[in-house]
């Protein structure tokens, strides 16, 4: 397990690297694959980091983290085993969430 992370320490970190905790991006909209879990991640992110799994990946089905893990591979394999083929999420515990950026610069030639 890795260092704890207090709530306030959270905070903190956020301010100074400028970029949102978990807790304060928007919800998933309803209808949304995976929104119970997104919410549930939303929900647990502080408590996970004050027990020390940052860098660890959650296991998340609906309303429960229902386990942690070293690796992504780890979680997937174990929500596979426990789950099948039903929807699940495996999300990094991180204090700050980085935006996903999609595409690449290019200028326009006009």
């Amino acid at each position: 397990m890795g260092r704890r992370i207090s709530e306030q320490e959270q905070s903190f970190i956020a301010y100074f690297l400028q970029a949102p905790q978990p807790q304060t991006l928007p919800d998933a909209g309803t209808g949304v694959t995976l929104a119970a879990e997104w919410q549930t991640y939303k929900r647990e992110a502080a408590r996970l980091l004050a027990e020390g799994h940052q860098g660890r990946f959650a296991l998340i089905k609906n309303d429960t983290v229902l386990s942690v893990w070293d690796t992504e591979g780890d979680a997937f394999q174990a929500g596979r085993l426990q789950l099948g083929r039903e929807p699940f999420m495996v999300h990094r515990i991180q204090v700050v969430e980085r935006p996903v950026r999609f595409g690449y610069y290019r200028p326009c030639n006009s």
